[in-house]
């Protein structure tokens, strides 16, 4: 007889589970380290592999991918984080250093977006559609380089907001890097990923579990079933639909043997010091 949901057991104790730990989550935060490892070691053989495969911007914004293969699986189980609205694809910043090594309209380095999607019709003008930041960022000005002038009204005023966004920016001496925005250290790890995917996927109750570490396991998890009120008393056996002679305390024979009651209520025990017995007929 199943006394607790199963999800309940796995989460952490702020959400008044056991800890337990989704095996699922573990293995999207394991797949998620792959996208981590990608955007890092851009010159490893196998990212140079994946590339030449899928494509440059395959780590960047995971697009969907229409080969198949184990590198399409592993994209899809960011998609999942990013539609579940778990993981966004974002928190993966690009901290630009001198500029050589991130592509200026490809790259998501400045907001929450490329500038291609941002600024496609200036995107669509772009000699080098595979420019990095320093070849236009040099001198302490920004040098654009177009197929032709701009001349429409749409033009001058999408760079008119393209230049405005980059008014502040400017490069240093360090090479470019990635961050994992969702930690102090900047550095993606499994155990913070799991973490994120169990509290957004596991249930949560109103009070956290009160673990003792210096006790005993199996004390910890009978306060806890007490505290959520999932022991084999009379009445909780009646409630599951179990038919039992009478759910009157098997010691004192006159109050309802629930959880409370057996456990501190009844004044029989209390009195004699008995022990009390779940579920006696």
């Amino acid at each position: 007889m199943t006394w607790i949901n199963w999800n309940q057991v796995l989460a952490p104790f702020n959400k008044g589970g056991l800890n337990v730990g989704s095996l699922n989550a573990f293995n999207l935060a394991l797949l998620l380290k792959w996208k981590w490892r990608f955007l890092i070691d851009d010159k490893a053989l196998w990212v140079k592999v994946i590339k030449s495969i899928h494509g440059d911007g395959v780590g960047h914004a995971a697009p969907r991918l229409v080969n198949r293969g184990v590198w399409s699986s592993i994209c899809s189980s960011w998609h999942f984080l990013h539609d579940q609205n778990i993981i966004s694809n974002h928190v993966f910043q690009k901290k630009i250093g001198d500029g050589s090594n991130t592509k200026l309209w490809k790259d998501m380095w400045l907001g929450d977006c490329s500038l291609t999607s941002k600024f496609n019709v200036l995107f669509a003008l772009e000699i080098d559609s595979d420019c990095k930041i320093a070849d236009r960022f040099f001198d302490g000005a920004w040098h654009w380089n177009w197929s032709r002038p701009l001349t429409s009204c749409c033009h001058l005023a999408s760079l008119e907001e393209l230049n405005a966004m980059v008014s502040s920016f400017s490069l240093s001496e360090n090479a470019d890097s990635r961050l994992w925005s969702m930690s102090k250290e900047g550095i993606y790890r499994v155990k913070d990923g799991r973490r994120i995917i169990d509290d957004h996927c596991l249930p949560s109750i109103d009070h956290q579990t009160r673990w003792v570490s210096t006790l005993p396991r199996k004390v910890d998890i009978f306060v806890w079933r007490v505290d959520l009120d999932k022991l084999p008393s009379r009445l909780n056996l009646s409630k599951k639909g179990l038919e039992i002679p009478r759910i009157n305390c098997s010691t004192c024979g006159f109050c309802v043997e629930s959880t409370n009651h057996a456990l501190f209520e009844c004044q029989l025990l209390v009195k004699y010091g008995r022990g009390f017995n779940f579920g006696l007929m």
